[in-house]
């Protein structure tokens, strides 16, 4: 059995109900599940961005003080050229995550069948990550609280 954790006693939240290990254990899934449903929405507007992003070319040098000189024009039309290369690879590689973070949801969604069906060293294991998460949480709030 993890340390911190026993099946039989429970944690007083600042609300004073007592929380069970399943408890804390579905608490973590739900937690880590949302987390996951924002990295995946994050990887998606990134894709959609990357997708539609075309760099910026300066049509031609301009003249006087603070415009572009006959650099900065080749430096963006060689940096346009760059992205269509590196474009697809960019791609591939936020696909990847995304399809990452989705094995990753579906291994959320079994650990919680696990739980709900009342695998005790699995919620024994995740009640103690809820613990650990929620004494961070209350620990930052200490410092913030000393600080401010």
């Amino acid at each position: 059995m993890p340390e911190g954790v026993d099946e039989k006693k429970s944690i007083t939240p600042e609300g004073g109900k007592e929380v069970s290990p399943q408890e804390l254990a579905e608490s973590w899934l739900h937690f880590r599940t949302g987390q996951v449903f924002k990295d995946i929405e994050a990887k998606e507007s990134a894709i959609k961005f990357t997708r539609n992003y075309r760099p910026s070319v300066h049509s031609s040098p301009g003249e006087g003080p603070g415009s572009l000189d006959s650099s900065d024009y080749e430096v963006s039309q060689l940096e346009a050229e760059q992205w269509e290369y590196e474009k697809e690879d960019e791609i591939a590689h936020l696909e990847a995550e995304q399809y990452r973070l989705d094995d990753e949801l579906d291994g959320l969604d079994a650990l919680t069948k696990k739980v709900r069906a009342g695998d005790s060293e699995l919620i024994k294991e995740l009640a103690l990550k809820e613990k650990e998460r929620r004494e961070k949480i209350e620990e930052m709030k200490r410092r913030k609280e000393e600080r401010g």
